[in-house]
């Protein structure tokens, strides 16, 4: 699964999938990356095909009949040559502006953050996927960055590449590469596209705190939301593909929940297990982003991975999503919106529940 790309051999042994010995297929993880770059994406406003087909239209006409009837009148015909090509100038630097003027709008920073953790381990692992649109071509530095975060450029992946051709594309960066870290200092950031970031790092903690105790064939979960943002929703998997959810907890605010676990599979059919075969019958092109596709995406599929390892040993893993939290870093000297979807996932062992706790 977390191969970049899939070798024939590997796929002759998958059954149901059609064999081409000219044709690969990139992993899985690469599959999610590409769903959570949608998401990424959507900050960028397509160009009308109208706007084209209007200055197409007009260059025609000046190009044609209204240069032919002015330089005939004033019985210069033969400055043709010279008028065309003030026309064309003038149109290429009216294109260049007026592109400008028309995707101008706001920046935007889009950001699908995941954070994961295990229960009284002191540390947690932090995995960004950003996307930045900005209306101007320009480069851009980011602030407020830790010295062992480790960022890089990732970019879209044609999902079925032929022995024969090549693929060009890829995210330029300028960082500063030392021991333990890799911070970038330039993000050139073009308006026809957006540039996409990965950042992992380490973090000191956990912006949560679960507790999940055992009362027959009830659950009982106490949150303890350590963050500054409110907690939207969130859900509690166990080992016997069963689990829960429960509602909202406020900033800083603590709560008790009860309830039966009821039928749940790993983050709803996304199982490490499954995973390819969802992806196979719902369509590899034009996915939509879901938010659990980050639990399986470049950097955070080998925690996945080991997460169902914990929950077939017995753990529990609790995962919560935020409501627009803050995003650990900025953009230097720049006004921008900001769209965070930030998800955390703890893995916590369960205990027996020693005394009574009342719904």
């Amino acid at each position: 699964m977390s191969r970049t790309i899939q070798s024939v051999s590997d796929a002759e042994n998958e059954k149901g999938r059609p064999v081409s010995r000219n044709q690969f297929q990139i992993g899985w993880a690469q599959v999610a990356n590409n769903a959570v770059m949608e998401f990424l994406y959507q900050g960028i406003r397509p160009l009308s095909i109208w706007w084209v087909i209007l200055l197409l239209i007009t260059l025609a006409v000046l190009l044609g009949p209204l240069d032919y009837k002015l330089l005939k009148r004033m019985d210069r015909l033969p400055l043709t040559w010279l008028t065309c090509a003030f026309w064309i100038i003038l149109f290429t630097v009216g294109a260049y502006y007026g592109v400008q003027a028309l995707r101008a709008g706001d920046m935007e920073l889009r950001v699908v953050s995941v954070m994961d953790g295990i229960e009284n381990s002191g540390h947690a692992w932090s995995t960004d996927y950003c996307g930045l649109f900005a209306p101007y071509s320009d480069d851009y530095r980011l602030d407020n960055l830790q010295e062992d975060q480790w960022w890089s450029g990732i970019a879209p992946t044609q999902e079925n590449i032929w022995q024969r051709s090549t693929q060009v594309g890829g995210r330029r960066i300028y960082c500063f590469q030392h021991d333990g870290g890799n911070l970038p200092y330039s993000i050139p950031v073009n308006i026809w596209d957006v540039q996409c970031l990965l950042n992992e790092s380490f973090a000191q903690k956990m912006p949560f705190d679960a507790e999940v105790q055992l009362q027959g064939d009830q659950v009982v979960i106490n949150i303890v939301n350590e963050s500054e943002s409110p907690i939207l929703s969130g859900r509690v998997m166990l080992s016997d593909n069963r689990g829960i959810t429960f509602d909202s907890v406020g900033a800083g605010d603590s709560r008790q929940f009860l309830s039966r676990p009821r039928r749940m599979g790993i983050w709803d059919d996304y199982s490490t297990e499954r995973y390819g075969e969802y992806y196979y019958r719902r369509g590899r092109t034009n996915l939509s982003f879901k938010k659990k596709d980050a639990f399986f995406a470049q950097g955070c599929l080998q925690r996945t991975q080991a997460m169902s390892a914990y929950l077939a040993r017995g753990a529990a893993i609790v995962s919560v999503e935020y409501d627009q939290a803050p995003i650990s870093f900025v953009l230097k000297d720049r006004t921008y919106k900001r769209n965070h979807i930030k998800l955390a996932r703890l893995v916590v062992f369960p205990k027996e529940h020693q005394e009574e706790v009342q719904k």
